[in-house]
């Protein structure tokens, strides 16, 4: 679904894309290009340069589930649940070509890359951190025992994971093969999803909506509101 969010007050439908076989998990844009997570149809790439007509491009079949996506240059990085980390060269949307993958324990759900490392959620397996500076040939760095990690998102040296039962997790990265807990929030609900910005995480909760944290010291976050969507939210932006 795309939708004019530029007055915010009142969001408005401009297009969409649709497949009777296929459920959307995840999207990332690449300029005029949605990559989007298409469950057991993988990865498929969708032409957004006419919001009002999105044409599919290509896709590719990855051997495991498209939960989530992330972008950077001409690659896209899937959380591929059982098949762990998928890398995918988009930079023909004709043509995807696999670049390399890693199988990770667990169910790799969703995925935030970072420079050369690749950040995964990976259910109860929780966060796995992956090197991807050879795209060919991805290894572990290390990784953070959760109860459920379901997302996550990157900043500044810190990986902040939404645990179906822990709620968010706040782990440093800045030694990958050492990450160690800086702080947690026990949000109400099953947190699934999570994003950060200017010093708040949103985390997106199935049960309970919209949270919004205060993360700005990780050691102590603390609420700073919550939006009740009027459902379950799956995903946050």
């Amino acid at each position: 679904e795309i939708i004019n969010v530029s007055n915010p007050a009142s969001p408005v439908r401009l297009g969409g894309y649709y497949s009777a076989n296929w459920v959307a998990q995840g999207v990332a844009l690449a300029g005029t290009t949605a990559c989007v997570a298409y469950g057991e149809a993988g990865l498929q790439l969708i032409n957004v340069s006419n919001p009002a007509n999105p044409v599919r491009l290509g896709g590719y079949n990855t051997s495991g589930t498209a939960y989530g996506v992330a972008v950077a240059g001409s690659l896209a990085y899937v959380a591929d649940g059982a098949a762990g980390l998928q890398i995918i060269d988009v930079s023909d949307p004709l043509a995807l070509a696999r670049r390399g993958g890693f199988q990770t324990n667990g169910l790799a759900q969703s995925v935030a890359v970072a420079g050369t490392t690749a950040y995964l959620a990976c259910s109860d397996s929780g966060l796995q951190i992956i090197n991807v500076s050879n795209p060919d040939s991805p290894a572990r760095l290390g990784g953070y025992l959760c109860s459920y990690a379901n997302g996550v998102a990157v900043a500044g040296g810190i990986a902040y994971v939404a645990d179906g039962e822990a709620g968010l997790v706040i782990i440093s990265v800045s030694n990958p093969a050492s990450p160690s807990l800086l702080g947690s929030y026990l949000t109400w609900g099953n947190a699934n999803r999570v994003a950060v910005a200017g010093g708040a995480a949103y985390v997106a909760d199935i049960l309970t909506s919209l949270q919004i944290i205060n993360v700005s010291n990780p050691a102590n976050p603390m609420p700073l509101g919550f939006y009740d969507t009027g459902g379950g939210a799956a995903g946050v932006a």
